[in-house]
């Protein structure tokens, strides 16, 4: 874990020195250009049309110009791809069941981190260390993508940061400072809430956004207390025996009873969220510096930042991903085609295209970005100084699901107290260790 841990920093600088950008069209080291490169293959592939099954979050359907890609692939090969987009909220949990029926998609989108556990990448996944693509994949992310020095993860996304998103210009009119401590955190709440701004937006209608509550407050607990990953993936500790965790429950209880959250929480989605922070109506929210593409695409003129969750001495960390990919199934009947693909998506042209409408932190030795979104902007040189961690759901042995998402609604609706939380958290993680075979579970 030491060696994971020294790896993901690594992966985190090496991003955060990406600043300039490589312009679209522009030609390779040995001068040739790699659209001449995807036209070869698609030339090859034509010979022989395939279809292709790729399952993904259904999010991720729109990412960098997702869409756009895979339908310049079809164009160009005349292969077909069916793309399953299956909602946030289950995905993972079809994915698992999918995994243990051994009736796989040919390829599919997922975390890196610790799939070759929660997949079993080895017997599931191709072995993917041989593509050409391999070689430029920045040292820092190889760890998070490989499983016993093999990669089985080809890396189609970057690394988003997840924190405190928030509405510069309702800061700079209330002149409110950035709150690194708890207790500053809540003073700028009660100024906001005292002229008629809702302080934080929670979307629990669509689930998954509860979850960036613990995405972000996970680099705080891993970044005061190393030990604490190996624990809860051994099953040696449980969650509500970690103090920071059942704190992290009842603040946020204290924070509905206080007022800081929006009223209407319970039927609030993720595009409402959206355009309450950007209009100013609301001031901040959990959430990845992914949003800021989205509301800009909406709201151009919105300022959008982001900042560390606070701590109650201010030593606080940003969390950050490590990149999302595609594996190809093991058992698929095109695992070439499927090869060719994931070429496609992990080529020079794809990545810029992908980056330019999605501009995260690359994880590509020769791929560089001009201009990040302004919330990783925002946290770049936290990531630069050391003052980051991964992100929970891709390191912790459990893999994230709907129910996860569920416990947490029931707490901020005040449906189950911290104490009760805590423990059908635990529950939930046993039961499901239990029924993956994890050791110690």
């Amino acid at each position: 874990m030491k060696f994971f841990f020294r790896a993901f920093i690594a992966l985190l600088v090496i991003m955060a020195m990406s600043i300039s950008f490589i312009g679209c069209g522009t030609k390779s080291d040995s001068g040739s250009t790699v659209t001449s490169q995807q036209q070869t293959t698609a030339e090859e592939t034509k010979k022989e049309p395939v279809t292709l099954s790729y399952a993904m979050f259904a999010s991720w359907i729109d990412w960098g110009g997702t869409k756009d890609l895979i339908e310049k692939y079809q164009q160009e090969t005349g292969n077909t791809i069916e793309v399953q987009a299956i909602d946030d909220n289950q995905y993972s949990q079809v994915l698992m069941a999918k995994i243990a029926s051994g009736d796989l998609w040919d390829v599919f989108a997922a975390y890196s981190g610790t799939a070759g556990t929660k997949y079993n990448a080895e017997k599931n996944c191709v072995d993917l260390s041989n593509e050409p693509w391999a070689s430029r994949v920045a040292d820092g992310a190889l760890p998070f993508l490989t499983t016993n020095g093999k990669v089985y993860c080809a890396p189609t996304a970057g690394s988003n940061a997840i924190g405190m998103i928030y509405n510069k210009k309702v800061f700079e009119d209330l002149n409110l400072q950035v709150p690194q401590t708890l207790p500053e955190f809540e003073a700028v709440c009660d100024t906001l809430k005292s002229k008629g701004i809702t302080p934080i937006y929670m979307a629990l209608k669509d689930g998954w956004p509860v979850s960036q509550v613990l995405n972000g407050e996970w680099a705080n607990l891993w970044g005061h207390s190393p030990e604490l990953l190996d624990k809860l993936n051994a099953n040696q500790i449980k969650w509500s025996e970690v103090p920071e965790f059942v704190s992290m429950l009842t603040r946020l209880d204290n924070y509905v009873k206080k007022g800081y959250f929006n009223k209407d929480m319970a039927t609030a989605t993720y595009e409402m969220s959206q355009k309450a922070i950007a209009e100013g109506t609301a001031a901040m929210s959990y959430m990845g510096d992914w949003v800021t593409t989205e509301i800009l695409k909406k709201y151009p003129d919105a300022k959008i930042g982001m900042f560390a969750d606070p701590t109650e001495k201010g030593d606080n960390y940003i969390a950050a991903t490590g990149p999302f990919g595609i594996y190809i199934s093991a058992n698929g009947k095109n695992i070439d085609a499927s090869k060719e693909f994931v070429g496609f998506m992990c080529s020079q042209d794809s990545l810029k295209y992908y980056y330019s409408k999605k501009p995260d932190m690359p994880v590509w030795k020769d791929i560089k970005v001009e201009e990040l979104n302004p919330c990783a902007a925002d946290v770049l040189q936290m990531v630069q100084d050391g003052k980051s961690r991964g992100h929970y759901g891709q390191l912790y042995v459990i893999p994230y699901a709907g129910d996860m998402e569920s416990i947490m609604q029931e707490l901020m609706l005040g449906v189950k107290t911290p104490e009760q939380t805590a423990k059908a958290w635990d529950d939930f993680m046993l039961k499901t260790g239990k029924q993956m075979q994890f050791p110690g579970f």
